[in-house]
């Protein structure tokens, strides 16, 4: 069947940007109230709202504080919507990687390529998690807000998915729900 990407794009803005610019509005002002005029408080936890809108929080998080258990982050009020942008990041990307698949007719391999793209994400998350490596981009401070290592999460969802299609449709759509 065919694939609408502006329509699965639309729905999602739909769904979640209303009420996380909603979040952020009202939050952003009250933060002005009760965040120390002193240091970058104010304008880290803004700044941060605003990277939220545009699906860039976990980024922003990590070039300013770096460690998700950073002390000063703890007093950021948008910490929690890195994992969101790290969503929209996979879904933008994952997108992607499926119009790829589809247009070099790779698409009747999509399970054994996602689960080789999972176990990689997954790896490298382990070496994030081990911190085996000495690079920047790989390293457990910036690891925790990757998206790339954070992909096999996501991923189980999406193969969890096409695991149920095809019971779903080897039991001719006739599906018990308990």
């Amino acid at each position: 069947s065919k694939i609408n990407f502006l329509n699965f794009y639309a729905r999602r803005f739909k769904r979640l940007v209303p009420a996380l610019a909603c979040c952020v509005t009202v939050t952003g002002i009250l933060s002005i109230f009760f965040t120390s005029p002193l240091g970058d408080g104010t304008y880290n936890n803004l700044l941060t709202g605003i990277g939220s809108l545009y699906g860039l929080s976990n980024i922003i998080i990590d070039i300013k504080f770096g460690n998700y258990f950073d002390p000063d982050v703890k007093f950021n009020t948008f910490l929690n919507t890195w994992s969101l942008s790290i969503e929209e990041q996979f879904y933008l990307c994952f997108s992607a990687f499926l119009y790829f698949l589809i247009k070099s007719n790779l698409i009747k391999s999509i399970n054994s390529i996602l689960i080789i793209v999972f176990f990689i994400s997954f790896l490298i998350f382990f070496i994030d998690y081990l911190d085996l490596t000495t690079s920047r981009y790989f390293s457990s401070l910036s690891g925790f807000y990757n998206p790339v290592s954070r992909a096999w999460e996501l991923l189980v969802g999406v193969l969890s998915f096409l695991y149920v299609r095809k019971v779903f449709t080897k039991f001719n759509n006739r599906f018990v729900y308990f």
